[in-house]
């Protein structure tokens, strides 16, 4: 079987495949005050087929969700946060929650 990072493979015969680039999304949380660390998140990323990946922050902020499939994805807090609101992005786009 071949492998690619960032590629879905899928044989369709003994000589031929297909090759479908998969998609990441990158949250960056702010906090107040420039340069303020923010506390850790848990967010949940739900996907049109129902697939769900829960992730926490690293210390800057950042979540990297990757070796998504093509659709929507609805991205939510698990826990309360104050100024954390919920989002939708789509395939190939960055976006902040604030």
């Amino acid at each position: 079987m071949i492998k690619m990072a960032g590629y879905h493979l899928r044989r369709l015969g003994p000589n031929s495949f297909t090759c479908q680039r998969l998609s990441q999304i990158v949250v960056n949380i702010y906090g107040g005050e420039p340069g303020e660390l923010f506390p850790s998140v848990l967010l949940s990323l739900s996907g049109e087929d129902g697939n769900r990946n829960n992730s926490v922050c690293d210390a800057g902020g950042t979540f990297s969700f990757s070796n998504l499939f093509p659709g929507s994805f609805y991205l939510r807090p698990l826990l309360k946060y104050p100024s954390v609101e919920e989002a939708v992005a789509t395939r190939n786009a960055l976006y902040n929650l604030q």
